[in-house]
Order: C-alpha cells, then structure tokens, then sequence
C-alpha cells in the first residue's frame, strides 16, 4: 500500500449554535505486506461546541504489516478541543508479522497536549483504583473487555491518562510491555486487582504512576525519577537502586509495601534523594508506622524527604548539608 494522500474518519465539530459535544473518532484497519509514502491517517476527536461542548474522544487505528520502513507519513488519533474538556486519545496499533508468526506489538497514545481531565488534574484519583462509575472521567484512554494485555513496545505522550477496566475490576488483571516509551506527561492508573509490568525503561522513568490499594507495578529495579511522580498505595516490586532526581517525587503510603513484604514496609537497595527530588511517606492513621530498609539511604543537598511516623534502617545513611528529613 502506498499512502501519499489522506485517510480520515475524523469525529465532527459541535455545532457552534449548541451545547454539542464533538464526535469520536472513527476507525480505520490496514493489512498489507507493505506501507510505503507520505501520507496521513487520521482518527481525531471532534472540537466541543464554543460554548459547553466536550471534545470527542479519538478514534482507533490498526495497521497489520509486515514492513513500514518506507512510510514517513502520520498518524494521529488525537482527542478534540473543548473550552470545558478535551477529548481523550485513541489508540494506534502497530502489528509487525512475517509469514508465520507475529514479530512485534507496538501501542501508541498520543493526545497531543490536550488538557487533562478536569475532574482529575495531574495527580488526582480515579475513584481510588475501583471503577464501579466511570462516566463522570472524560479524557481517559479506558482499556477494557479483556483481562490481559501483552505488547512489545507501549508508547504513550501529551497529557495522556490511561487506565485497565479489565471487567469493573472483579477479576485480576495483567498488563506487560517489554519497553516502555514516554515524555513525563502520561498518567497511568493501576487499579484494584491490577498488575502492570515494564521490562525496560530508559534512563528516567519516562511516565507518572498512580497505584491504588490492592494494585502492583513491577519495573526494572533501577529506577529514576525524574520530572514525574509515582504514587504507591499497593504493591512496588523489588527496588535495588531508586533515585528520585531533580522534580521527581515518590510518595508511599502506609497501606503500600514492597513485593513480599507486610504493609508499610518498603525494601530498597539503594535510595538517593537528590537535589529537588521529594519522597513522601504518610501513614494513615499517623500511629501506624513505615518501615524503609536500605543498604544505602542518601539525600543530597536540596534534597527533601517528609513523614509523619517513619523509620529508617540503612547499613549506611548520608544527609547532606542542605539535605532535609522533616
């Protein structure tokens, strides 16, 4: 298939004499040997009416092949604008095959700066991780009608906020990509009964993670966090070395634990806090206590740490001059 024109199921823009919401997007699937040319596919969200519109979601693009290397169009499944709330995005997915088998599953989200959620904002929860109502959430890629997602490659960019809604979270539900992909603005909820794995991440933990009570995520056990935030209220797989570096934030909370340990206590190898990083630990109630064990504890200059009930027990522990344990 060559593609130097357009393909386009683009949502319509509300009325602008309405209240009307934009539409979604539509769907487009390709199944070639080949995709080759300078084209464009699109499946945006529609704009929201001027007035009180929300945006449409986008839509869905999969393309099935088994080679790409001479397409250098784009492809978008953004959602549309709204003066109340954007759309959220779609989903592209990319299936690599040879003549036998499947080589490669790559997801891609991308809402291309779209605002987040008003009723979410950077940090906020998604009913705490159980999802009885979700038609008050707009802006989120929800997945849902399955209760195992596995991929290669899992890219996700522009204010994205993504969550598993599996089956109303009644059963346990995997998600695994052996690399992830990102550009510190995604969101990903892990919910209740929920397991997310990377295999692979770059050099700084490229998204920001939400786990909720009874959720895990499992990642490389080196880990930087830099320009996000991770919030664990569930289960942190094996830590041996985390850096929460310049802007990164890390806040555990009491009902959270590493992976084969009792609630409020975390397991690192090593742990720094450098300069501008933030750890949180909260215990909820106060009387309650966290438990971090560490080879080696760290916070540099600038560096900050908070707790309300907390002890720490390092083989060795440095807090440097500018460094502050409140």
């Amino acid at each position: 298939m060559i593609l130097d024109g357009q393909i386009t199921c683009d949502g319509e823009n509300g009325p602008k004499s309405s209240t009307a919401g934009g539409g979604s997007g539509g769907s487009v699937w390709i199944n070639c040997k080949e995709l080759s040319g300078f084209g464009t596919i699109s499946v945006n969200g529609g704009a929201g009416s001027p007035s009180s519109g929300g945006g449409g979601s986008g839509g869905r693009i999969a393309i099935y092949h088994q080679t790409m290397k001479k397409y250098n169009g784009s492809i978008s499944a953004k959602g549309g604008t709204s003066s109340i709330e954007d759309g959220g995005p779609g989903t592209v997915y990319l299936e690599t095959k040879n003549e036998t088998r499947v080589v490669s599953r790559v997801l891609r989200l991308d809402n291309r700066g779209r605002k987040y959620s008003l009723s979410l904002g950077k940090r906020g929860h998604l009913q705490h991780g159980i999802y009885r109502d979700i038609s008050g959430f707009g802006c989120v890629s929800w997945f849902n009608e399955t209760t195992t997602f596995t991929f290669d490659e899992f890219h996700i960019y522009g204010n994205v906020h993504v969550a598993l809604y599996g089956s109303g979270v009644s059963r346990n539900v995997h998600f695994y990509s052996r690399k992830l992909f990102g550009d510190r603005d995604a969101v990903f909820h892990i919910g209740r009964k929920q397991t997310v794995t990377f295999d692979i991440v770059d050099i700084y933990y490229p998204i920001n993670t939400h786990v909720y009570r009874n959720g895990s995520i499992e990642v490389p056990s080196r880990l930087s966090l830099r320009e996000v935030w991770m919030e664990v209220n569930g289960t942190l797989s094996e830590a041996g070395d985390y850096v929460i570096d310049r802007n990164g934030e890390l806040y555990l909370w009491s009902a959270a634990h590493s992976k084969d340990e009792r609630e409020g206590v975390f397991e690192f190898g090593n742990i720094s806090v450098r300069s501008r990083g933030q750890l949180y630990l909260t215990s909820e109630p106060p009387d309650s206590q966290i438990v971090l064990n560490a080879t080696r504890f760290v916070v540099n200059a600038g560096g900050v740490v908070k707790a309300n009930n907390l002890l720490v027990s390092a083989v060795n522990a440095t807090v440097d001059v500018g460094g502050n344990i409140d």
